[in-house]
């Protein structure tokens, strides 16, 4: 049986894509603040004219904040475990201890265990299962 140690090391080429995929998760969000930006501001002159919230929500105008919130939370997050995740299983087959990890990456040695357990591809951002759940 393999222990831990004997994982493959993530490939360089899957770091630099997870640090690629990151960097424009960042890029999306930086280009959403702008329509999120324009969305209060519409909503705000909308609530002053003495529109409700529910007259709002009845627009149905598409994102709602919270919507667009959710999905730059999501790609944020994934990108963002994915990169850990990886960084975490190199770092270890390259001979750091979990908590060399741990204090390198700034979680606790319990996280660190997770990362390299974790699937290849997790499914999502937990609270966006219970969301589909």
């Amino acid at each position: 049986m393999a222990t831990e140690r004997e994982r493959p090391r993530p490939s360089d080429t899957a770091l630099v894509h997870a640090a690629e995929e990151l960097a424009e998760a960042f890029r999306v969000a930086a280009t959403r603040s702008a329509e999120i930006d324009d969305r209060i501001a519409a909503v705000k002159a909308m609530l002053a004219a003495g529109e409700s919230v529910a007259g709002l929500v009845r627009r149905g105008e598409r994102p709602t904040l919270l919507e667009a919130t959710n999905e730059t939370l999501e790609a944020l997050l994934t990108a963002g475990t994915r990169l850990r995740r990886l960084t975490a299983q190199a770092l270890y087959a390259d001979g750091l201890t979990m908590d060399q990890i741990a204090s390198t990456l700034g979680v606790t040695r319990q996280r660190v265990s997770k990362l390299l357990s974790a699937d290849p591809e997790p499914p999502g951002p937990l609270w966006r299962r219970h969301q589909r759940g």
